[in-house]
């Protein structure tokens, strides 16, 4: 139905296995995923908001908790002919407790249609958050 919008209010368990996350072998990866899980979320609350405005809303929230950033991030867009297309994700409608980092960005991107990974910046070999389209 067009317009009905499904409230998820639930305790997300630190633990919980990624359904969102592309896998990775990488044991840097891995370890950047334990970080992200320590950045516990009291609350996000959300209704039909953009996969950008969460994670920004998110970022935020772990920054005023942690005193500073929690990881830098990009949204791919999908190209064609060499230009960007405007992205087909649906809205995220989030309610979520005393959950953290990772599985606020996994429950986000499965509603929005993306998946996530992690990459590391040659220069600095510093983490980056990739979102992109493509969730089951």
């Amino acid at each position: 139905m067009a317009g009905l919008s499904v409230l998820l209010a639930m305790t997300l368990p630190v633990e919980a296995g990624y359904r969102a996350m592309r896998e990775s072998k990488d044991a840097k990866a891995a370890a950047v995923v334990k970080q992200l899980e320590k950045v516990m979320i009291a609350e996000v609350k959300v209704d039909r908001v953009s996969l950008a405005e969460v994670i920004n809303n998110i970022n935020r929230k772990g920054a005023a908790e942690r005193g500073g950033g929690v990881i830098n991030l990009v949204i791919r867009q999908p190209r064609r002919d060499g230009r960007e297309q405007p992205p087909k994700e649906k809205p995220v409608t989030l309610d979520l407790r005393k959950t953290n980092f990772a599985a606020v960005i996994d429950e986000a991107c499965v509603q929005a249609g993306y998946r996530w990974t992690l990459e590391f910046q040659p220069e600095s070999g510093s983490a980056l958050l990739v979102l992109v389209p493509g969730g089951d």
